[in-house]
């Protein structure tokens, strides 16, 4: 269709070259005459008079109908086949039927998850500060990325639109300013033209049934924003809350972690500490919940208790049971004067220790685990200055897997509800973008319509090899595990 096109406007061209538009006769008589038999009275033709008829010059004549057509048919035989050169390469890198962007030739192959991942990488530079999105690897988009940082920081600013906000419309407290906000992130995420490539890519995972994944690479100074409330005003929808998509943050620091082992049987191992110089916690009611919860769900999970609540006690139970997923219950907080966070476990009098995430990563960055949660406030807040600083983000810079964690204060019901449908839907999809969505929407249908976006996932590895289940016959699956993955 191109050839066609050029063809046609090459001949278009020769066309407008020249026109003869009269003739200067023998005698010097000027003839407008063109046809035959010119200047028969005046001694013969001596000379043509011609004029240049490029496009937009005059005279009309009936030699002007073809020169528009061939004009017409070169511009739409160039654009149609300009369109279909673009389509092609578009299903080069959304093949039809697999939801998810083709890589490079000479890119890793990852496992066909049905998954289409669209990155955002934020950083600092001389020129400002700017976000380089790309989709699976794919060319990057780089755009200026504009937002006022103090004006949204972290807690404060929550806390400031879940109790001041007027209600607009039907709905619960603080949803609306939440949505406003969370629009502001997104347009600041997501300008032209990279709103586009975010569009084109949710519209590929629409059409084939797939999930979009946004994998947030943040720098120190926007980790502590709410990036969980995310909000696309146009399709309202929350993006982290959605059946279509999902939201993650990455840490990137090219350096190698443990390799993982195809996983048969889910180990857990679940922790509760309730110091008694600290508020009283339904811990214990809850960590029976989880139990009760993983102990239906066939033998796809283990789960196992640490006896004791001290820091040691942990250390022992990891090297018996030496657990994938650890699940902490119980106390966390951030020190502003030391600029870091701490969960609390309980000391031989029973009083309040407090562990930061350094320590942790002392006992927990070991090669079997591959992921930790924590039920517990601030356990996913992050420092501006040190990125060792916080509990989940320390651990997965220690080379931890990955870590969920709460960024805010939470009601500990909310949490606990939190961690109980992620490790039931864990088991049952094989999916942690499935458990995450799902687990929050758990909080926002009985719990609140704010805290669902209190967890954070941080990982250092590709979402789908966080737990990396072995392959089972089907009849082996729990009841309402995927069919997709093992489960």
């Amino acid at each position: 269709m191109i050839v066609l096109g050029l063809i046609s406007f090459v001949a278009a061209g020769l066309l407008y070259n020249a026109q003869v538009i009269g003739s200067i006769c023998g005698d010097g008589w000027e003839s407008s005459s063109t046809g035959s038999g010119r200047c028969s009275n005046h001694d013969g033709v001596a000379s043509d008079i011609e004029k240049d008829t490029l496009v937009g010059t005059s005279p009309t004549s009936a030699l002007n109908v073809p020169r528009w057509g061939l004009a017409s048919l070169g511009f739409i035989s160039t654009s149609v086949g300009a369109a279909l050169v673009g389509a092609s390469r578009r299903r080069q890198h959304y093949p039809a039927g697999t939801g998810q962007q083709a890589k490079p030739a000479d890119a890793e192959a990852l496992p066909d998850l049905g998954v289409i991942e669209v990155t955002a990488k934020i950083r600092k530079g001389r020129a400002g500060t700017t976000v380089a999105v790309s989709t699976d690897g794919g060319p990057t988009t780089t755009v200026p990325f504009f937002f006022d940082i103090e004006a949204g920081r972290g807690a404060r600013r929550l806390s400031e639109l879940m109790n001041t906000s007027p209600k607009r419309r039907l709905g619960r407290r603080g949803r609306t300013a939440v949505e406003r906000y969370g629009a502001e992130l997104f347009g600041a995420l997501l300008p032209e033209p990279a709103l586009s490539r975010y569009r084109e890519a949710l519209s590929v995972a629409l059409r084939n049934g797939s999930r979009l994944r946004i994998a947030l690479d943040l720098d120190e100074q926007t980790a502590d924003l709410p990036w969980e409330y995310l909000f696309d005003s146009e399709r309202s929808l929350f993006l982290a809350m959605s059946k279509a998509t999902s939201l993650v943050r990455l840490h990137s620091d090219g350096h190698d972690t443990h390799a993982d082992e195809p996983i048969e049987r889910l180990r857990v191992l679940l922790m509760v500490a309730r110091p008694r110089t600290m508020a009283a916690l339904d811990v214990e009611a809850e960590a029976g919940r989880i139990e009760q919860e993983l102990a239906g769900l066939g033998d796809r999970v283990d789960v196992n208790r640490v006896h004791g609540e001290s820091f040691d006690d942990l250390r022992r139970a990891l090297n018996e049971h030496e657990p994938h997923v650890f699940h902490f219950v119980g106390h966390g907080h951030w020190d502003d004067e030391l600029d870091d966070g701490a969960v609390a476990f309980v000391d031989e009098d029973g009083a309040h220790q407090p562990v930061s995430g350094r320590d942790l990563g002392v006992i927990l960055a070991r090669s079997h685990l591959r992921l930790v949660l924590f039920n517990s406030c601030d356990a996913a807040r992050t420092s501006q200055r040190d990125r060792f600083a916080g509990v989940a983000g320390s651990l997965v810079a220690q080379g931890v897997p990955a870590a969920i964690g709460m960024q805010y204060p939470i009601e500990d019901r909310s949490a606990g509800a939190f961690g109980r449908e992620f490790l039931g839907a864990l088991v049952r999809t094989g999916s942690i973008d499935d458990a995450l969505s799902e687990a929050r929407t758990a909080i926002y249908t009985s719990r609140s319509a704010i805290e669902w976006g209190t967890p954070v996932l941080t990982t250092r590895v590709p979402v789908d090899e966080i737990i990396r289940w072995a392959a089972v016959s089907p009849a082996s699956r729990p009841t309402g595990t995927s069919t997709s993955r093992p489960g």
